[in-house]
């Protein structure tokens, strides 16, 4: 039997791989997802504490409020004038608040980011990653997801 953190460091490190190789196109109408649909980490910490603690004080929790992010990559962003560099700019939100951009805010980098839905402030979370039904390839951030749909109680 594999070691527990094993699975979680292959988990991390696959759901990290697919995420930086998310693509700077807006997400599909088709992608979109009702925000109601993903499930609060607090809840899989009924079952599940000890890796829920080890992901309380991770980087993937902090990705949203990470202080190098939100001061650095605003930075990187003033005074861009060409299209693909200002996209590329505006796309760090695919990364750093998955469930907001699959969910519809934020959507890019310059949106008022104080107006985040709470969910979404809690980085790359549970249900973002073991929400994936499979990938449709493996850059674009091509994750298909249903998110909701693990074995528990609603908060």
């Amino acid at each position: 039997m594999r070691h527990p953190s094993l699975k979680l460091s292959g988990c991390v490190f696959f759901s990290t791989a697919v995420l930086l190789w998310g693509s700077m196109q807006p997400v599909s109408s088709e992608e979109m997802i009702h925000i109601d649909r993903f499930i609060s980490p607090e809840v899989c910490a009924g079952c599940h504490s000890e890796i829920f603690e080890q992901w309380e004080n991770s980087m993937h929790h902090l990705s949203h409020r990470d202080p190098v992010y939100t001061r650095v990559a605003p930075f990187f962003r003033q005074g861009l004038t060409d299209a693909g560099e200002i996209e590329e700019a505006e796309s760090c939100v695919k990364c750093h608040t998955p469930v907001g951009n699959r969910t519809g805010f934020p959507m890019k980098l310059s949106d008022d980011l104080s107006k985040t839905p709470e969910i979404a402030t809690l980085g790359i979370q549970c249900d973002y990653c073991h929400s994936a039904e499979s990938i449709t390839r493996i850059h674009n951030n091509g994750l298909v997801l249903k998110p909701g749909m693990g074995k528990m109680i609603r908060a």
